[in-house]
Parts: structure tokens; C-alpha cells; sequence
């Protein structure tokens, strides 16, 4: 564990990066099999990023994170127990995914907008600099596809591509102590699109 630690800190890497880089790789494989694993994985995974975030001084992101923790919970009681109790995770795959209905889709890209507006100005009262709408967007774009998820939007993924792949580029610009981050978003945007064509797989004529 020693020898870890100083190789790390002999690059500039965090622990706190490599450890939710780790939890990560479970987060996305039980996302992509629509295991509800995925939701203990996602808070776990969160309890990381919330500190490594406010280490970056990305506030917005680090709040994101505590949300996700909540979104883990209802995710996880929508899956599971909101249908009259747990399940097993082969009951669970056969639960309904579907598309988001388009009546739904202005709504959708209304509540980004307007969320990024409102972090991007809780954020300016904090600090200025060139990540703010960066953080601002792709926070608020996480909020709405957290929710896609928890109701099994097939659509999601197509969110997660675009914040993963903002994502990826930030914590590369933040610098080495998000190396693994910035590698993990970087595969979660590419898995995403596969993502994407395993839950329309899933879906029921």
C-alpha cells in the first residue's frame, strides 16, 4: 500500500482519483447489463468524486456528486422495491426499458438550460475562471440524465456521451492529479454509444 501511495504521489496522482476511476469500471458495466448494482456502485462512486472535486475546486461537479448519492437511493427503490419489493437482478433486466417520449424532449432540454444558467451564476458568486460553464453544463445535463436513468429512458446514454466527453477533457485540462479520471470518462463516453445499442436491445416490441 506504501509503495502505491508513493508512486502516486512521486506523479502527482491522487488516490482519491484511482479510487473512483476503480468503482467507475463496476458503475458502467452494471449500468450497461441494467443491473440495479449500478445504484450502490453510483453512490459509492460519488463519495469519491465529491472530495476529488472539491480538491479541483469544481463546486458544481462536487455537488453533483451528493445529488448523485440521493439519485442512488431513489434509483435503487424505483428498481427495486417501488414495484412491491426487491427483486432478483434477472426479474429486474425484465423490467421495461424504454424510449423517452418526444413530448417530452423540449422539457427535457429546457430544465439543462435553464439549470446550467442557474449553477453557472451560483458559481460566478464562488470563483472565475474557464471550467465555470464547463462545470455548470455538464453538471446540470447530469442531473436530468440521472433522472432518464432511474425512469429506464433508453435515450440517457445519448446525455452521458456529451457530459462524459466534456468531462474527459476537463479533468485532462485540471491536470496529472486526474489522469484516471479523464482515461475513465474518456472510456465511459465510448461505451455509452454501446450502451445505447445494448438497452434498445433490450427493449420490448
Amino acid at each position: 500500500m506504501q509503495n502505491l501511495l508513493d508512486f502516486l504521489a512521486a506523479h502527482n496522482l491522487s488516490l482519491l482519483d484511482l479510487g473512483g476511476t476503480f468503482v467507475g469500471l463496476f458503475y458502467i458495466y452494471y449500468q450497461f447489463r441494467v443491473s440495479w448494482k449500478l445504484w450502490v456502485a453510483s453512490f459509492v462512486m460519488s463519495l469519491f468524486y465529491i472530495t476529488l472535486n472539491l480538491q479541483g475546486h469544481l463546486y458544481a461537479l462536487a455537488g453533483i456528486y451528493v445529488y448523485y448519492c440521493a439519485a442512488a437511493v431513489y434509483g435503487l427503490w424505483q428498481w427495486r422495491g417501488a414495484k412491491g419489493g426487491a427483486k432478483s437482478e434477472e426479474t429486474q433486466a425484465e423490467q421495461p426499458v424504454r424510449h423517452l417520449p418526444l413530448r417530452l424532449l423540449p422539457w427535457v432540454l429546457a430544465a439543462i438550460g435553464t439549470l446550467t444558467l442557474l449553477l453557472a451564476a451560483v458559481l460566478h458568486l464562488l470563483r472565475e475562471d474557464q471550467t465555470l460553464w464547463a462545470d455548470a453544463f455538464t453538471s446540470a445535463t447530469s442531473i436530468v440524465a440521472m433522472w432518464l436513468l432511474a425512469k429506464k429512458y433508453a435515450e440517457h446514454w445519448m446525455f452521458w456521451i456529451v457530459v462524459d466527453g466534456i468531462n474527459c477533457a476537463l479533468y485532462a485540462y485540471l491536470g496529472p492529479a486526474y489522469l484516471f479520471s479523464s482515461a475513465l470518462f474518456g472510456f465511459y463516453a465510448l461505451t455509452c454509444i454501446f450502451g445505447y445499442w445494448y438497452w434498445l436491445k433490450q427493449m420490448k416490441p
